[in-house]
């Protein structure tokens, strides 16, 4: 019985053995031997856990090492508190260590990281308490929050080019962050690391060892602030760390208050969050052109400083931050010549800065770069700044002027100047934004303007530039502009005249549309006119001096209002027919009937305040039909100018009438008499008669009629018009008696011979009688004729 039971015990022994191992992703396994060595292999990701959930947690007293090969990550909460895992060893291809993997592993000792591993999750090694060293490898990008909290981690091997660590709800710590016992002496920075993230070892006291290779160009906020290595430095004085201006060691000693000038030195890449922050002794500050990073509010609260010689080629705030880095009791700020960008909030609400002027350097102005400079009255932005972001220019209390340079080609959000009360000019010189993503919401300029001046070079007026700004009272238009912008002025009320430039070829739908301009003066230079494009609540006329629009149905104005054109028949197939469109001239007589000769004109001016001044002559047909005719016509009044008019007329048919005096009262059978009919128009008339024994024809364009019987018989004349005559609308008819033939010699002509003459019985008669005749014509014929 004891036998059988000590087999049964190694054969469950055995089994347990055998099931040492399982999956622990789609395409990953692991497997644990004999000797305490968990090994996974496979490819893919593996599975997250939750705490205490892993299927090797059964084992988890007995493994003592892990070796990880194929896979992309160590799943969360893989190895959490574990606390006889002596050694980890991750292959090539791991990228993420995921949150609390290796937590409370407090035997840990031995950790090897291939290069390939890009992030640590949060507390992935917390309170691995063994643990001495830790490299970070260049490809890190992300250290998870807390991710080696309360480790014995002595030396830190740091080669991560860029990173960044995490927080959790606001609360900053060092990833290396202890309790107490602290014991992290050493910090060795690789050779190509290029930042140092914010609170990377915050208030890691016992820090005394830095060293760096001169390659760290940005360090974030209070990334050494609490080690004894910070506390060591000198007073007094700017600490850098390689090109950074990390913070000012300030000596807290009311017998040193001097005041202080910082001029970084050219090479400084960064000046770090909150470097010389609340420092009351501060007055000038020199940014260099090497300059880069900005820390958000590096200069907060220092109330002294009132100038900056800033010259940053191209910079940024840090971090994302709200505020500039300078305090409002700035008054004097000096661009220098190579400045070509100014970051976002750089003089966010600097009160005490009555003027900014900016280098022709400068290429784009920052997020709310100049956001409540409440003491600056104008402000000139240079030809080369080709980018303004959203708000720079905004809440300027005091802002009563603006020049816009030739460059601007991107304006973020299409909305300016807003909350600038006093803004009543702007002088815009942008040749043309770009302005493929509108929002129709929105105007390009949100200020109480009254004034606005495009300068020569402006092509393009931008679409709903002036949406909405009731105050405008004054546009003067360059001589470039090729386009006014689709709601450019819309309900621009204040707005009740404009001269629009000789250069103009489009005006886009509703550029105009509720202004209270009167009178609109289109020069001969448009192109095309937008719908409504001229639709003002008070407007009365509109002087068209071009001839060569183009559109379809464009409803331009108010139906009361009346549009004078240079070519009524073009523009009245273009024009809404709602539309009172009248020609410029008007024309005496009115109507036109074809008489063979030129008919003549004579023409009045048809604008109310215009008179003409010089008529060219007008060339006109005198065949009936639809014609135009082009001449020159100078006009005077308000404004003087000269259109190439096309005048429009139709001349009628002609009417026309048939004349037959002739008399043919002494018609017999057989004469051959000539018809004279003619018509009044001089055109060839038409004969015809629908009677037996009646022949009309034509010799030598004279027409002939020949009636073989007596009787009465109806000829008709006709005159079908042609391109200059209307037809004769009813033919003229004339009734002919054909009388008896009374002799031979009556019937016979000179081209005929007698052939044969029969008696009325039928016999053949050797002489002239009554009876029938055979007569030969010299054409061939032969006819018959009856003798009574």
């Amino acid at each position: 019985m004891r036998k059988t039971l000590l087999l049964l015990s190694l054969w469950v022994c055995s089994m347990t053995a055998f099931a040492q191992k399982g999956t622990c992703g789609v395409n990953a396994k692991w497997v644990l031997d004999e000797n305490g060595t968990l090994t996974i292999n496979g490819e893919g990701e593996m599975y997250d856990y939750s705490p205490h959930e892993a299927s090797w947690d059964l084992y988890k007293e007995r493994i003592k090492s892990v070796v990880v090969n194929g896979v992309s990550n160590v799943g969360s909460n893989a190895f959490l508190e574990y606390p006889n895992i002596v050694s980890v060893t991750l292959g090539e291809g791991l990228k993420n260590i995921g949150d609390n993997a290796f937590q409370g592993c407090k035997s840990l000792e031995n950790l090897s990281v291939p290069e390939t591993v890009e992030s640590y999750g949060s507390r992935a090694f917390g309170d691995c308490i063994s643990l001495k060293e830790v490299t970070i490898s260049e490809s890190v990008n992300h250290i998870g929050f807390l991710a080696f909290e309360n480790t014995g981690v002595e030396k830190v091997y740091w080669n991560a080019v860029e990173c960044a660590v995490g927080v959790n709800n606001g609360n900053n710590y060092s990833p290396f962050w202890k309790y107490e016992n602290r014991t992290l002496t050493e910090v060795h920075f690789g050779e190509k690391v290029k930042s140092v993230p914010y609170y990377l070892f915050y208030d890691c006291s016992t820090l005394t060892t830095v060293t760096t290779c001169g390659t760290i160009e940005y360090v974030g906020e209070k990334a050494f602030d609490g080690t004894y290595w910070f506390d060591s430095q000198y007073a007094n004085q700017m600490v850098y760390i390689d090109h950074v201006a990390y913070k000012y060691k300030d000596l807290d000693d009311a017998t040193h208050n001097e005041p202080i000038t910082l001029d970084m030195p050219e090479g400084t890449t960064c000046i770090t969050s909150g470097a010389i922050a609340d420092n009351k002794k501060l007055v000038k500050v020199v940014i260099p052109t090497t300059m880069r990073y900005l820390g958000n509010g590096a200069f907060g609260g220092c109330t002294a400083l009132g100038e900056v010689v800033y010259n940053a080629i191209e910079a940024e705030i840090m971090n994302g931050g709200a505020y500039g880095g300078f305090p409002n009791s700035l008054w004097s700020i000096t661009f220098g010549d190579r400045v070509k960008r100014i970051p976002k909030h750089l003089l966010w609400e600097c009160e005490g800065l009555e003027e900014i002027v900016l280098p022709e350097s400068l290429e784009s102005i920052g997020e709310s770069a100049f956001h409540g400079c409440n003491t600056v009255k104008e402000l000139v932005i240079p030809n080369n700044v080709n980018t303004i972001e959203y708000g720079a220019i905004s809440n300027m209390a005091s802002l009563e002027k603006v020049t816009i340079g030739e460059g601007l080609v991107n304006l973020c959000d299409y909305s300016i100047f807003s909350e600038c009360p006093n803004l009543h000019q702007l002088v815009w010189n942008a040749v043309e934004l770009d302005q493929q993503n509108i929002y129709y919401d929105y105007s390009v300029c949100k200020a109480p303007l009254e004034t606005l001046l495009l300068g020569d070079k402006v092509k393009k007026v931008p679409i709903q530039f002036l949406n909405g700004c009731t105050t405008l009272q004054s546009v003067t238009f360059g001589k470039s502009v090729e386009t006014i912008g689709a709601r450019a002025f819309y309900n621009c009320g204040g707005l009740t005249e404009v001269e629009l430039p000789g250069s103009l070829k489009t005006i886009e739908d509703n550029a105009f549309y509720d202004t209270n301009i009167e009178h609109f003066f289109i020069p001969q230079s448009v192109e095309m006119l937008g719908g409504q494009s001229l639709y003002s609540k008070n407007g009365k006329c509109i002087i068209i001096t071009s001839s060569n629009i183009e559109g379809e149905g464009v409803y331009l104005c108010k139906d009361d209002v009346v549009i004078y054109v240079p070519d009524i028949k073009s523009y009245k197939s273009i024009i809404h027919s709602f539309s009172n469109v009248q020609p410029m001239l008007t024309a005496t007589p009115s109507e036109f009937v074809y008489n063979g000769t030129t008919p003549t004109v004579s023409f009045a001016c048809n604008m109310p305040g215009y008179e003409i001044a010089s008529l060219g002559e007008a060339l006109m047909e005198k065949n009936a039909g639809e014609h135009q005719c082009k001449f020159s016509v100078s006009f005077t009044g308000e404004r003087d100018f000269t259109v190439d008019y096309v005048y429009s007329y139709f001349i009628n048919k002609g009417k026309q009438e048939i004349i037959w005096e002739q008399a043919l009262d002494d018609v017999h059978a057989d004469d051959k008499v000539e018809l004279t009919a003619t018509a009044s128009s001089g055109l060839d008339v038409d004969y015809y008669c629908y009677d037996y024994g009646v022949e009309i024809t034509k010799e030598d364009g004279k027409t002939y009629l020949v009636g073989s019987y007596e009787g009465e018989i109806t000829v008709y004349v006709q005159q079908e018009g042609d391109d200059n005559w209307e037809a004769i609308e009813e033919p003229v008819a004339r009734k002919i008696t054909i009388q008896p033939a009374t002799s031979v010699t009556g019937v016979i002509r000179d081209d005929a011979d007698i052939v044969t003459t029969y008696t009325i019985d039928g016999r053949k008669a050797s002489a002239s009688q009554k009876g029938l005749r055979i007569i030969h014509h010299s054409d061939g014929r032969i006819s018959k004729r009856i003798i009574q």
